[in-house]
Formats: C-alpha cells, sequence, structure tokens
C-alpha cells in the first residue's frame, strides 16, 4: 500500500460496495459501450423504475443494490426482445 494501491477485499463492507458498483458500471457499459455521455445521462435522469435518480441512489448500500437489480432487469428484458439495453 505504499505506492497508493490497495486490494479489494470483498468480505468487508466498503469492499461489497465497490464491488457492487463495480457492476453497475460493467452493466451500463455493456449497454451503451464506451459512450460516456450515454452513461452519464443514464446515471442523472429521472427513473420511473427507482422513482429517481440512480446517482442519488447509489450514495448507500440499499440504493446501490437498488441499481443493481433494476439494471439487471432492463438487461433480461432487452434480451427477451432481442435487442440490447
Amino acid at each position: 500500500m505504499a505506492d497508493g494501491s490497495a486490494e479489494l477485499d470483498g468480505n468487508t463492507a466498503s469492499g461489497q460496495r465497490a464491488l457492487t458498483l463495480i457492476k453497475i458500471h460493467q452493466a451500463l457499459i455493456a449497454n451503451v459501450g464506451s459512450n460516456e455521455e450515454a452513461c452519464k445521462q443514464w446515471v442523472c435522469s429521472h427513473n420511473a423504475g427507482l422513482a429517481g435518480t440512480p446517482a442519488l441512489f447509489i450514495h448507500t448500500s440499499i440504493g446501490m443494490e437498488a441499481v443493481l437489480e433494476l439494471r439487471r432487469g432492463c438487461d433480461r428484458e432487452a434480451r427477451a426482445l432481442g435487442r440490447s439495453a
């Protein structure tokens, strides 16, 4: 850790939050690619499924789980319709 880096420990609360945030990021990138503006728009826009904006929800563990579940639901629905979410 002398160089400022540390390993992610998934057995800690902060490690679990970090892993959830990574999963949200991966799911979003899988749908919008590397389009940074599309990612920002999704994160900052009101979402009826959350009744709020994902950006506000990701400040808590429960909120991050809600965003991840929503993202996963969008992915399942898109696959069922034969398109990307």
